[in-house]
């Protein structure tokens, strides 16, 4: 089954489906027009997706009312969104970063944070299906996959994207790293 966001522009109350231009239905218009958005509530629709759950996690005081450490989405199976994960001191002030100017130390570090939380929600390196990886330094490449296979040892290889860019959320931090991971079992 596939789902995709539906919009109502305030052109001509248009109706779209994200990512495809308007207009690109043609007459299917009509049909999209009883379809209207559901606002998100944190748990699925009983009677649209009466199979799934969504629960949201913070671990670290300094990110509650940010954003959401972990999601998880459960039905079949539960899917784990882990926001990402750098260098930062869980147990220090926002912005404070562990391993200043070491790529190596400050991944290791991160992905000794992934393996915890991933615990909690009883799952393993082994249960990652897509991480991103965001870098300030594309010559921190090297140091970023010599981490990377440490961190996931015999762990079959999930679906991976590198990114390098200017800054990430803190001064002095080099490497964030997003996972999406699935177990087959019900959320913690």
């Amino acid at each position: 089954m596939w789902v995709f966001d539906l919009l109502t522009s305030g052109e001509n109350d248009e109706t779209c489906v994200i990512g495809l231009p308007r207009g690109f239905f043609g007459r299917a218009k009509e049909r999209l027009d009883s379809l209207r958005p559901i606002p998100d509530t944190g748990a699925a629709k009983a009677g649209l997706m009466p199979n799934f759950e969504k629960h949201n996690y913070n671990y670290s005081e300094w990110t509650k009312g940010r954003f959401s450490e972990v999601v998880t989405v459960s039905g079949p199976g539960t899917l784990i969104f882990l926001a990402g994960v750098g260098a930062e001191d869980e147990n220090g002030t926002i912005g404070a970063i562990l391993y200043p100017g070491d790529v190596l130390g400050q991944c290791r570090y991160a992905f000794d944070k992934i393996k915890r939380t991933l615990a909690r929600h009883r799952a393993t390196v082994a249960d990652i299906v897509k991480i991103v990886t965001y870098v300030t330094d594309i010559r921190s490449a090297g140091n970023y996959f010599k981490c990377l296979a440490e961190a996931l040892g015999d762990a079959p290889r999930p679906a991976h994207t590198f990114v390098n860019i200017n800054q990430l959320a803190h001064p002095g931090m080099l490497v964030e790293i997003d996972v999406t991971a699935i177990v087959n079992r019900e959320p913690v």
